[in-house]
């Protein structure tokens, strides 16, 4: 009779656990029903702060302005040309200027202070040779 009755109290428990589970369930679910139209109605004043058209717009022009300032950069990179330049050839000419120069020392036509000066363009030209060909 006891196991009887205590099989009774059991079932009437599990019965009653079952019953409060289900009604925290249900307030779980309401909470978060809540919690989630909530926030839903908060995004969607967010959202109506932003027009897409502007933000289209907006995308638009940026891809403009890239596409503008990547034009840009080919221009500022050509080289004028200078892939042209036979280095051989400008060598040889700085060469030819330096034997020229050397005869007119010889010849006594240039000054001492002509001779610097001289030097300083020979020198100039050098590096900017050298620039060209690195």
């Amino acid at each position: 009779m006891y196991e009887k009755q205590l099989t009774v109290l059991q079932s009437q428990q599990f019965n009653v656990d079952q019953v409060a589970f289900n009604s925290e369930s249900i307030q779980s679910n309401i909470n978060m029903f809540s919690a989630m139209k909530e926030a839903t109605d908060v995004q969607k004043v967010q959202m109506e702060k932003i027009n897409y058209n502007d933000l289209e717009d907006m995308y638009d022009n940026m891809a403009d302005m890239m596409a503008d300032q990547e034009e840009i950069n080919e221009m500022m990179s050509r080289d004028f040309g200078m892939d042209e330049i036979d280095e051989d050839e400008m060598l040889d000419e700085l060469n030819e200027l330096d034997e020229e120069l050397a005869m007119a020392e010889m010849d006594g036509d240039v000054s001492a202070g002509g001779n610097k000066q001289a030097e300083k363009n020979n020198k100039e030209e050098e590096d900017v040779l050298n620039d060209l060909m690195n």
